[in-house]
């Protein structure tokens, strides 16, 4: 049944999928489903009359009809919250759940799509704990090859979390599908070069004969602004690197990072966070966000299409609305989840359905759906369809492309010497010519920088350098907030020539402008040639002037002649325009 007015592909219209013959699937939830060659693959579950389920089922996209397989080979035994994964022509199958207190299974199955038969799999090595409700992905995909000669590297199956029995899991377990050997993944922390390292709460330091007193004061009267806050590493990342025991997630590949999100920790509390890990270097880290994210959930489905990864249902999920996060950083490092109301019908979010992308659709199957009022589960074994854009731009990459050269030594042909012990930062000479005259100059004249291709700069933190060489590189720089920082940045801005940075800065300090730090801010302004920074604290002044006079700042003044006389002559004007 189609939407009426809806086009065959309508973007963002869900679609109710009916079957063209009326064999199908009972009712079920904790099965996987898999895509393959226009068809999808149905293992498994648990129906809450027949039990645990072991049957197989293909949907076949071109007719709309529901086949039950009846394959070759050894059975396998019925089982829930197990994981499948395809490589090549065939579905491999780990782990699972009976049903009420039976066995946590730890074997691995095969199914061989061409044929239609179970293979026995006899595995060694390091094998995992059996488990439930866990995630398992293939990596690098088919086809990826790496070196000079083309060489195709092993395809392995990792396994990620997952309810033991007895505890929960953070631990990956990697499984060769060449030699079928398990091994423990060893997991670390992301770890930033020491340059790179932002603090929000920079150390003081002065940028003109003036000392700057503490920036981060509220302007007088401006309440707090309330930012959903931000999960830290320490919040959620082990000692081992890894995220938190985690269950009913969701895991998928892209790019050779694979990306973990929501589920359900030990303490049984459901999680919104977005990790992501990276297999070259097996480093964890917990990603950044523009935009609010979706609901803490756990149950969900997550499939990838085009770079972007859709997430829809799970606990807490909402009726009809999917939720969008593009799998590449924008320009400030972060990324944005996007909400995104679907028209058509609008079906209630279920938990542990099965979802797979075929011809630029999302098909989501099975599952069930609470009853808030009713307090009971309706059990699913419809097929919704979303359709998806079925062409995607990109989006602009510059800046992130730029960005991967950030702090990193490859083709560089410059190291700065950063700071008192001397931090050594790579960079490169085009991308700071393209973006100084300063440095333009610099490395065009035979001065000691251009022929050493070292340059020493003794008085500039590292924790000020960073944002500096980040926004050469990238033209973007992270300064809401961080009202030290910015000030510590104007003068670098002035030296290097780079007129968008510093008016990024004064328009963060404007933000700050308060009893205590008016003076200072004027200071600044008038010493870098703000003119508007400079009215705005004139004014600012002149409305707080009995508690300005007060301030100690308010003598350093006399430093300054000219800008004291011009203080004094609108503070003459303003008590003129009152009297």
């Amino acid at each position: 049944m189609s939407v009426p007015g809806a086009a065959v592909h309508d973007p963002f219209v869900w679609r109710i999928v009916s079957p063209a013959e009326p064999q199908t699937p009972v009712l079920r939830y904790g099965h996987t489903a898999i895509e393959f060659d226009g068809c999808m693959y149905v293992f498994g579950g648990f129906n809450p009359e027949v039990g645990t389920l072991a049957d197989l089922w293909v949907f076949h996209f071109d007719s709309n009809v529901w086949t039950q397989l009846e394959p070759g080979g050894d059975l396998p035994a019925p089982r829930f919250y197990h994981s499948a994964v395809r490589c090549g022509r065939a579905m491999y199958v780990f782990g699972g759940h009976s049903g009420h207190g039976g066995t946590y299974y730890d074997d691995v199955l095969k199914f061989d799509f061409d044929e239609c038969e179970w293979v026995p799999v006899q595995v060694s090595g390091l094998v995992p704990a059996g488990r439930r409700s866990h995630t398992a992905v293939v990596w690098p995909p088919a086809g990826q090859t790496v070196g000079d000669g083309g060489v195709e590297p092993e395809r392995a199956m990792y396994v990620f979390g997952g309810f033991c029995g007895t505890h929960h899991s953070s631990q990956i377990h990697r499984l060769s599908l060449v030699t079928f050997e398990w091994s423990r993944v060893e997991t670390v922390a992301e770890t930033v070069p020491p340059v790179l390292q932002l603090s929000p709460a920079v150390s003081p330091r002065a940028v003109s004969a003036v000392e700057s007193p503490v920036l981060r004061t509220r302007p007088a009267g401006q309440q707090p602004t309330r930012h959903r806050r931000r999960p830290s590493g320490a919040d959620v990342m082990g000692a081992d690197g890894a995220p938190q025991a985690l269950k009913g997630h969701t895991a998928v590949v892209h790019e050779g990072l694979m990306y973990v999100f929501g589920g359900q920790t030990g303490a049984l509390s459901a999680s919104s966070i977005l990790f992501q890990y990276q297999f070259a270097t097996r480093t964890w880290r917990v990603l950044e966000f523009d935009g609010e994210p979706p609901e803490l959930r756990s149950g969900h489905v997550a499939v990838t299409h085009y770079g972007d990864m859709y997430v829809f249902g799970g606990k807490h999920g909402e009726r009809g609305v999917v939720w969008r996060v593009a799998l590449r950083p924008q320009a400030n490092g972060r990324f944005e989840w996007r909400r995104i109301e679907c028209r058509g019908i609008q079906p209630r979010a279920r938990s542990f359905a099965s979802a797979v992308v075929c011809n630029d659709r999302i098909v989501v199957f099975g599952g069930y759906a609470n009853d808030s009022i009713k307090k009971r589960k309706h059990f699913r074994n419809d097929l919704l369809e979303l359709a998806l854009e079925p062409i995607v731009v990109p989006p602009p990459s510059l800046d992130s492309d730029l960005r991967a050269f950030l702090n990193c030594p490859e083709l560089a042909d410059v190291t700065f010497r950063v700071g008192a012990s001397r931090v050594a930062v790579p960079a490169h000479k085009l991308i700071l010519c393209a973006r100084s005259e300063t440095f333009r100059l610099m490395f065009r004249n035979p001065m000691r920088e251009s022929l050493e291709s070292v340059v020493e700069l003794p008085e500039v933190e590292p924790t000020v350098f960073a944002p500096l060489l980040e926004f050469m590189y990238t033209d973007h720089v992270q300064l809401r907030g961080q009202f030290e920082l910015a000030a510590q940045l104007i003068p670098l801005a002035e030296q290097y020539a780079l007129p968008r940075l510093k008016a990024l800065c004064i328009d963060t300090l404007r933000t700050a402008i308060s009893v205590p730090n008016v003076v200072f801010l004027l200071m600044l302004a008038d010493l870098y040639h703000s003119d508007g920074l400079k009215r705005l604290c004139l004014d600012f002044m002149v409305a707080h002037l009995p508690v300005v006079r007060q301030q100690p700042s308010f003598a350093e003044l006399k430093h300054n002649p000219e800008l004291l006389f011009e203080v004094m002559q609108r503070f003459g004007v303003a008590a003129r325009t009152r009297s």
